[in-house]
């Protein structure tokens, strides 16, 4: 099971990165839901301990059934997985707050006015 966390880490990554996994905001602000086929993956900032973040496995009927956090992964691979488990999260939260694009407006703006 454990290769499987790794695998899965490393796709969400992977997919967020290129922008083909769509994520939404839930209640608490350190936490995004993400709907893969008829399941969902809850991923969340870890409120203790700084660098760690939780990946839980919710079922269709959003029952969780397997958690693991980056700590885990540091422990199965003898590596920090801190930096990976931050960009997932920085970049989830970029999409979300539409980051990226306001920045570009303001670019283009500034790029306008300055001809």
């Amino acid at each position: 099971m454990t290769d499987k966390w790794i695998l899965l880490f490393k796709l969400l990554l992977e997919r967020t990165r290129n922008g083909n996994l769509s994520w939404s905001e839930t209640a608490d602000d350190e936490a995004y839901l993400a709907s893969i086929g008829k399941n969902k993956i809850l991923y969340e900032r870890d409120g203790r301990v700084s660098g760690n973040y939780f990946v839980h496995i919710m079922s269709n009927a959003g029952k969780v059934v397997d958690s693991f956090d980056t700590g885990d992964l540091g422990q199965l691979t003898n590596e920090d997985w801190s930096p990976e488990g931050e960009e997932l999260f920085n970049l989830i939260r970029r999409k979300i707050s539409g980051a990226d694009e306001v920045l570009d407006d303001i670019l283009s703006e500034l790029n306008d006015s300055l001809w």
